[in-house]
């Protein structure tokens, strides 16, 4: 092969690689849906929804295998919809910092009017871990709190292989069992109960 066209064969590429590196994601595709979503009384229901809409490699930006979507949104959020009035309000919105893309949803385990428990998770935005954060929400006030038993738990010597909502106060009874226990699951003579109060 002559130089003119090992010359020529470079430019071919090099435009190709311009041409395609405006072409390397296609059109948003908006992934938002409901989560979760649990009755607390006659009138009102909390539920959780995520707000997603990413764009798809293509062209060299999805060599060799695929490639990464573009994230536009990728929100997380708990919201009260109230059935007699229609009205539908939005407790918290937050924009997906700390997880993996398309990941730390909140997902509604537990109701005791005015209190429901939302449990957040999944792979860390570093990839090195998992991350899990309950959440203590009313909808009277409106207030949504993190809770972080698992992690002050942990630190105590514990993990938690079960939550409760136990009354309207927000008090949550919380199942745990040593660290060192290869059970998650409650075995009596191990398990211990622990209580916190909507205050912590």
């Amino acid at each position: 092969m002559t130089c003119d066209k090992l010359a020529n064969m470079i430019k071919l590429s090099l435009l190709c690689c311009v041409f395609s590196a405006g072409c390397q994601y296609g059109p948003s595709k908006d992934q938002s849906a409901f989560v979760s979503a649990m009755l607390m009384n006659d009138d009102n229901v909390i539920f959780s929804y995520q707000n997603t809409v990413y764009k798809q490699a293509q062209g060299m930006a999805a060599f060799p295998d695929g490639g990464t979507q573009k994230y536009i949104r990728d929100r997380n959020i708990i919201g009260q919809h109230n059935i007699k009035t229609g009205k539908t309000k939005i407790l918290l919105s937050e924009n997906n910092r700390k997880w993996a893309h398309n990941q730390g949803h909140f997902q509604i385990t537990h109701v005791k009017y005015p209190y429901a428990i939302a449990a957040q998770g999944g792979q860390d935005r570093e990839l090195i871990g998992s991350l899990y954060v309950d959440w203590l929400a009313n909808i009277e006030t409106g207030k949504v709190t993190p809770i972080d038993t698992a992690g002050n738990l942990r630190n105590k010597g514990y993990k938690v292989v079960e939550r409760h909502l136990a009354d309207k106060e927000g008090t949550i009874v919380l199942i745990v069992n040593p660290l060192e226990s290869k059970s998650d699951d409650y075995k009596d003579g191990i398990s211990e109960l622990w209580i916190r109060t909507s205050t912590g």
